[in-house]
């Protein structure tokens, strides 16, 4: 019965019908009621009734409306976002007396005072007055008709008597707000006055005593913004910050390097404004002036920065790399006309200038290697060589073969290693994927065999626990397995033929087959390759993998030869003997992809000499 009761007070607020209300407090109902739409007080707040507010507060209920986590936000936030009419304000000022807080803050850090502010500037004359002219427009384009009702003037006592867009900024103020709050970007209320480029409301802020400092910095990113050079200039003369933020639009010298204003850029920077300085802290970083003027395709602002220090690695928004912004540029994505050919050069040549870059050169002479490889890839014959460093690893890179190519990977092998290289065959070049430096160099410290082992047996027990639970369901259902010559379908099938099948062996010549690839030499480990082609799959990132790849090389010989489309291919120096250790393999090599089904198949492959993966 009072669960019924107190959804009825919340109820009757909602209707407001104060008698009812009266009626339920007096019988002992909690003024901190709801009902399946929130509280009785945000009922009250949101049908703007502060007779109804005052009635609920002088009752007892939480002027914080803290009863449930469903009401998210502060009900004096939610007040002071309303129309500033008279009731909204009397709302506002009983809420702030029973101890509503004026530090309280919205998703984006603003006080109530900041979010007064922020609906004085939605309120201004211009933006209404076009809000009114686009509505026209509308009406005049759909033509008359039903459109041609006269809409009735509201009832006199509902008209607002406050016509001044201050009322709520000046009550808050009177109740102890502060001018200088700032949001979570650090924008006090004249600067939001400011971006909004709203002059009225900034000049009455002024006359309410708003820092004149904070005026500085909004009007040099509008001045940045908009190329006004004398205007940026003065400013910097004055001392004002060139390396503030502001949400969601950055800093002066990003918007004058979004905007294509050189000569702006050129004064910021001379300022001190920071090339490298992103427009938030986030930890996959953010736009920042580089990629702002890449994206834009400004050629000689991008030389500017970039002279000026601007990092070419440095990530943009969601770990965007400037120059992946470049290519989809140059291959048509946006800006046509923009010289992206020269952007890219330019962004390759000041990669090629940093230390330990991931991206090609060309050795001084043909190296040694490549002249004793010939006698065993004659395909090798007039192709390129190139040369780079990564993680303290150095590459050697051939152009891609022109056709299809079977090579003797012993003699390849005992070759390259003779001079401290891995082979390994790449579908890509590294000069395609260009990846980041300090990134692959921390992924290429990673790899590591105790990892790569752990991983397995936690892959190997979670596979048993789904064996141990659909043998379980089988037996439920009384279901038995077929004997019959078919692939294994069943995971408990797949167990036993894993544990006590037969283990075929089929002596065959070991045949790589590639075609249109890159033989690339590794100055280290072969799983380096896996970090540095980004190769993986889900559940099993690059560095997990090579981990993997590692342990399988200390354990069996099973060293990394190539990757053709989807698949991985790894070579033993000779076949496993043992049986035992086939099996534990052949597990292994199940868990870690789940697409080898065939249970036999996958003994047999484990037997030999070449075993090849899904990766993808």
């Amino acid at each position: 019965m009072a669960d019924k009761r107190e959804r009825r007070l919340a109820d009757a607020v909602w209707a407001g019908d104060r008698a009812k209300a009266e009626e339920l407090l007096a019988e002992g109902v909690s003024a901190n009621s709801r009902n399946a739409v929130s509280s009785a007080l945000r009922a009250a707040v949101c049908t703007r009734r502060p007779d109804l507010v005052e009635l609920l507060l002088r009752h007892g209920a939480d002027v914080e409306d803290r009863g449930d986590p469903r009401d998210r936000g502060s009900l004096l936030l939610r007040a002071v976002g309303e129309e500033p009419r008279s009731e909204t304000l009397a709302t506002v000022r009983l809420l702030v007396q029973h101890g509503a807080a004026l530090d309280a803050r919205d998703d984006e850090g603003a006080t109530p005072l900041l979010v007064a502010v922020r609906e004085a500037a939605r309120r201004s004359p211009a933006v209404l007055g076009k809000m009114t002219a686009d509505l026209t427009e509308l009406l005049a384009a759909l033509g008359g008709g039903l459109l041609d009702v006269p809409v009735e003037a509201p009832p006199e006592e509902q008209k607002a008597p406050e016509t001044d867009r201050f009322a709520m900024v000046d009550t808050l103020l009177s109740l102890g707000a502060r001018l200088d709050d700032r949001d979570a970007a650090g924008n006090t209320a004249a600067v939001i006055a400011c971006l909004e480029q709203d002059e009225e409301l900034l000049a009455g802020l002024r006359e309410r005593g708003a820092d004149d400092a904070e005026v500085a910095v909004a009007q040099l990113l509008e001045a940045a913004s908009e190329g006004r050079e004398a205007e940026v200039a003065a400013l910097l003369a004055r001392g004002v910050d060139s390396n503030r933020r502001f949400t969601r639009r950055g800093t002066p010298l990003s918007e004058a390097a979004r905007d294509g204003h050189l000569a702006v850029v050129e004064l910021l920077l001379q300022a001190g404004a920071d090339p490298n300085l992103s427009e938030s802290e986030g930890p996959e970083g953010d736009f920042n002036p580089l990629f702002r003027a890449v994206y834009s395709g400004h050629l000689e602002i991008v030389r500017r920065l970039l002279a000026a220090g601007a990092d070419p690695l440095r990530k943009g928004p969601g770990g965007a790399r400037v120059l992946d912004s470049a290519k989809s540029g140059a291959k048509g994505g946006h800006k046509k006309d923009a010289p992206w050919n020269e952007i890219l050069t330019m962004l390759r040549e000041a990669l090629r200038q940093g230390p330990a870059r991931i991206g090609l050169a060309p050795p001084d002479a043909e190296p040694p290697v490549a002249v004793e490889l010939r006698a065993v890839l004659p395909e090798l014959a007039g192709l390129a060589w190139s040369r780079t460093r990564a993680g303290g690893i150095e590459i050697l890179e051939c152009a891609p073969f022109p056709g299809k190519l079977t090579p003797d990977w012993d003699r390849l092998r005992e070759i390259a290693r003779r001079h401290g290289y891995a082979p390994f065959f790449a579908p890509w070049s590294l000069q395609d994927l260009e990846p980041e430096v300090e990134e692959t160099e921390r992924n290429l410290a990673a790899i590591d065999a105790d990892t790569g082992r752990a991983s397995i047996a936690g892959e190997i027990e979670r596979w048993l626990q789904a064996v141990r639970a659909e043998a379980e369901e089988m037996a439920d259902r009384g279901e038995e397995e077929e004997d019959d010559d078919e692939e294994d379908e069943s995971l408990p099938k797949r167990l036993e033929t894993l544990e006590n099948g037969p283990i075929p062996r089929k002596p065959r010549e070991l045949r790589l087959r590639l075609d249109g690839h890159h033989l690339v030499l590794l100055g280290g480990d072969p799983e380096a390759a896996i970090v540095l082609y980004g190769l993986g799959q889900p559940g099993l990132e690059p560095v997990l993998l090579a981990s993997i790849l590692k342990s399988w090389r200390e354990t069996t010989g099973a060293e990394l030869a190539a990757s053709k489309g989807a698949t991985l291919d790894l070579v033993l120096l000779k076949p496993i003997e043992d049986e035992a250790m086939i099996r534990r393999c052949a597990l292994e090599i199940h868990v870690v992809d789940p697409d080898l089904e065939g249970a036999r198949h996958l003994l047999g492959m484990t037997a030999s000499r070449h075993w090849s993966f899904w990766w993808d």
